[in-house]
């Protein structure tokens, strides 16, 4: 009896032990699956925060591209709606978001894929084996100059890459050439040396046409009829006539040829280069807004430093009309004129335009970078340029402006 009796406590221990292994087992199932359930939940609200996030964030970009294309394009300023937007991100309404939008003009910049190595040099921070390996980056050949840098360099480093031989397709490759340090980048937070990301671009320019809106005179082609016609306002008949005779000796290859016209007054050719041009684009790149574009820029493209300061007092009060303007400024002589003829603009085309939504339940961010160009009219629909989407956890993204925020708006 005692025999049997041990048999079935000896049993029932065993089978104690299997059922609390079973229940270890099911428990563990039971919260393997519940974490399995809430991390569906989790990335199923991320997704949706991030598709939610996204039409926000391009709420702002669309508030941004209404403001550029209703915008007279005449002139473009520090004093306009756009650019209270600049010093300002809006914040717009969106029910779950915070969403905040900026834009900045690309004339503002210094367009690494057209200046050449004497202003690339002007810049703050910048040296010439930089200089030259920016060059040597976006040349469509392997010959490197002085200081600069080809493939066979970047070949040679322990993450080898190539040289791309074209020209820059983001700010961020910047980095990826000789001599470009995160310093020189991305700045030390003073005036002195506030960094190429915020002083260079890679898409900046003007449409050919003057403030009414037609297609300036190419008058390298042009008959004396057309030349008269287009510069009667500007110029004098002999003016016009010796500009006429000088493109018959010798051909005009650009703006700053045409300050070397004999017996043409260099204020008067100053005040037709919003009415002329010498070639048959439709688009003029790499030009510099001398409303909107900051001292440091002014200088890097040949200004004086006393006529880029002047530049910036005049136009809190009032913007320079046209590029003639220019020769009314202090410092501005005929060498001057000549010397950034071909870079200097009063209206823009190009412009960046950033968005950010934050998730009110989530620490989430939906961000939006665009690059647009305007287009010549309210008529002319908006073109985007380059589009960069990006989600994460990460603080609400900085704009150069900063990351305050402006007056609520209603948005959709």
């Amino acid at each position: 009896m005692d025999k049997d009796l041990r048999c079935t406590n000896s049993s029932r221990g065993a089978a104690l032990i299997v059922a609390i292994f079973a229940l270890m087992i099911l428990t563990a199932l039971a919260v393997a699956f519940a974490s399995i359930a809430r991390t569906d939940v989790i990335l199923a609200g991320n997704h949706r925060t991030r598709v939610q996030g996204m039409s926000a964030a391009q709420s702002g970009v669309q508030y941004c591209r209404a403001l550029l294309v209703s915008d007279d394009a005449g002139v473009d300023s520090t004093n306009e709606d756009w650019a209270l937007v600049q010093d300002q991100p809006i914040a717009l309404d969106v029910p779950g978001f915070t969403v905040n939008a900026a834009v900045t003009d690309e004339s503002a910049r210094l367009d690494v894929n057209t200046a050449t190595r004497e202003m690339l040099l002007r810049l703050p921070g910048m040296t010439e084996q930089a200089a030259d390996s920016i060059l040597d980056w976006r040349d469509a050949d392997e010959e490197p100059r002085a200081e600069g840098a080809e493939s066979d360099y970047y070949l040679s480093l322990p993450s080898p890459y190539q040289a791309s031989n074209a020209p820059f397709e983001t700010i961020d490759e910047l980095r990826l050439v000789r001599g470009v340090d995160r310093q020189m980048f991305e700045g030390d937070g003073t005036d002195a040396l506030p960094g190429l990301r915020s002083l260079v671009t890679v898409r900046s320019g003007e449409r050919n046409t003057d403030r009414q809106g037609r297609r300036r005179l190419d008058i390298t082609s042009a008959t004396a009829a057309q030349l008269t016609q287009r510069l009667a306002g500007v110029m004098s008949g002999q003016e016009i006539t010796a500009i006429a005779n000088a493109r018959q000796r010798r051909g005009l290859t650009s703006l700053a040829s045409t300050f070397d016209i004999a017996g043409v007054s260099w204020r008067s050719m100053a005040h037709a280069l919003d009415l002329i041009c010498v070639d048959t684009r439709t688009f003029v790149e790499g030009t510099v807004n001398l409303n909107t574009a900051s001292e440091t820029v002014l200088e890097a493209i040949g200004l004086p430093a006393e006529a880029a300061q002047a530049i910036i007092e005049r136009r809190t009060e009032q913007p320079l009309q046209t590029k003639g303007d220019l020769a009314d400024i202090a410092g501005v002589t005929r060498d001057v004129m000549r010397s950034v003829a071909d870079r200097i603009a009063t209206k823009s085309s190009i412009f960046r335009v950033s968005a950010w939504a934050q998730a009110d339940d989530r620490p989430l961010v939906s961000s939006v970078f665009t690059l647009l160009d305007r287009g010549s009219s309210p008529s002319t629909p908006a073109r985007i340029l380059l589009w960069r989407e990006e989600f994460g956890r990460q603080p609400q993204p900085a704009s150069s402006e900063g990351q305050q925020s402006g007056s609520t708006i209603s948005g959709s």
